[in-house]
């Protein structure tokens, strides 16, 4: 979507930008994520939760679910990922290369 390309674009000029400054900045690109309010009102609702349902079937580690993303988010913060900038991640369970 426009609104994803233009976060991830973003996150990248902000990496080059800070960069120099030892700030770091990536972007955690989630998709279906199972355990959160959102996913309950998609899927309360017939047409999004036909749609959202044939997009988890392409996920083929499974769909990813809150503690997934907030694990990525932790390991972007850490000192572990202290070399990663200007990254999108794609917590998904492989929907994105379905």
């Amino acid at each position: 979507t426009p609104q994803l390309a233009a976060n991830a674009q973003f996150a990248k000029v902000l990496a080059i930008e800070e960069g120099r400054h030892g700030i770091r900045c990536n972007c955690v690109s989630p998709s279906i994520t199972t355990g959160t309010r959102a996913y309950d009102t998609v899927m309360a609702r017939d047409y999004s939760r036909e749609l959202f349902t044939k997009a988890a079937s392409k996920a083929r580690l499974g769909v990813a679910d809150a503690l997934d993303v907030a694990y990525t988010v932790a390991f972007l913060s850490s000192r572990l990922a202290a070399r990663t900038t200007g990254q999108v991640v794609s917590v998904n369970g492989g929907v994105s290369i379905a």
